[in-house]
């Protein structure tokens, strides 16, 4: 079934991720609050996460993270790996997980 929206039309944080800002990858850091999955992106050279949002800023909202990756899916990109992360601080563990997402061609 084809999408009928533009490849690669996604916004974080009202900017859109064109070629021209985000390349190719997108790392992909979910959330859960309130019973609703939310996505910050990392992308191109920018070091931080912003939100996954719509063209206006307003934060996008899930209600399973694979409504969320289909959501990416449907605008132009696609999972390729996981990234899980282990750090610790005196004798406690915690552990983080990504997601790369490629931009479909």
């Amino acid at each position: 079934m084809a999408s009928h929206f533009a490849f690669g039309q996604i916004y974080a944080d009202t900017v859109l991720l064109d070629t021209d800002k985000a390349g190719q990858y997108l790392l992909v850091y979910p959330s859960y609050k309130k019973k609703q999955y939310s996505f910050s992106l990392q992308y191109g050279t920018i070091k931080k996460q912003v939100p996954l949002t719509d063209a206006k800023g307003s934060p996008l909202a899930f209600d399973s993270m694979v409504a969320g990756f289909d959501y990416l899916y449907q605008h132009g990109w696609e999972f390729c790996t996981t990234i899980s992360n282990a750090y610790g601080v005196s004798g406690t563990v915690n552990t983080s997980v990504s997601y790369v997402f490629q931009r479909r061609k």
